[in-house]
């Protein structure tokens, strides 16, 4: 989604990883049909441009800029937040099971804020 979200609003792709070929990838869809080229499978799975900048390491940023991780992750990096005053979070279910990853995310997120209690 950073991609998407940094080309739709003019931001630098090509600082995030591998974001050049992501933006290389992006670039031979013609204009008239670029903006559906980059929200192709936006929040579903990963477009053509998403698959080729995956192939070029930008899945080495995940951790870094996504709360993604196993259930005991989750809830760490959610107490963490917590214990820094953060309140709320906003949370984007991807993927093909989307109730399956609302529950998923809500169970660990319960679990670390009835720890923290």
């Amino acid at each position: 989604m950073a991609y998407h979200a940094a080309y739709e609003f003019g931001g630098d792709v090509t600082s995030l990883p591998a974001g050049d070929v992501w933006l290389e990838t992006i670039n031979e869809t013609p204009p008239q049909e670029r903006h559906l080229a980059v929200h192709d499978q936006h929040l579903i799975a990963l477009n053509h441009a998403d698959d080729a900048a995956w192939a070029a390491g930008s899945w080495n940023a995940i951790t870094q800029t996504t709360l993604t991780g196993t259930a005991d992750d989750i809830g760490r990096r959610v107490t963490e937040f917590a214990d820094q005053g953060i309140t709320e979070i906003i949370y984007q279910p991807t993927g093909p099971d989307i109730a399956g990853e609302l529950e998923a995310f809500h169970a660990a997120a319960r679990n670390a804020t009835n720890a923290a209690a």
